[in-house]
């Protein structure tokens, strides 16, 4: 199992960034088509995509027992990680994720250890700022790699 981020260049000026979670490799999830959902107009093949983020699940104490549940809260937090990219890059970003990856009307214990989760793991902020800096900085198009260096 593994949470990921990639980011694909539509164009000179935007580029697409998509978070999600599979029960296979990365590789395997993206082979043949990475993205064919209602956020853009025809199927992304998973060769034109850049995989700049993955994680899988830790030994961690609080979802030991339950690793999808960890997938879930990863997946939220690296949502929430693009969603912030694309509101500080409105131009520049778009995110194409349409569904949470963390269903907030979920049972009360499972909403206090995503809670828990975000304390340890992102210092109890929504997203994760070094994922958040790296999104941005992969993300950036090549002539604005240029202008920032």
């Amino acid at each position: 199992m593994e949470a990921y981020v990639w980011n694909h260049e539509y164009s000179s000026s935007t580029t697409n960034l998509y978070a999600g979670k599979t029960r296979q490799t990365v590789e395997q999830r993206i082979r043949g088509s990475a993205y064919s959902g209602p956020n853009w107009k025809s199927n992304i093949s998973g060769g034109r995509v850049n995989v700049i983020h993955r994680a899988s699940p830790s030994d961690n104490e609080l979802t030991r027992d339950r690793p999808e549940l960890e997938m879930s809260f990863l997946e939220q937090i690296f949502i929430n990680t693009i969603k912030m990219a694309a509101t500080l890059y409105p131009k520049k970003l778009n995110v194409l994720n349409t569904l949470r990856g963390f269903n907030t009307s979920s049972c009360c214990w499972e909403k206090k250890m995503f809670q828990d989760y975000q304390d340890k793991h992102t210092n109890g902020l929504p997203y994760d700022d070094e994922l958040l800096q790296k999104v941005v900085r992969e993300s950036l198009t090549k002539w604005e790699k240029q202008r920032a260096y």
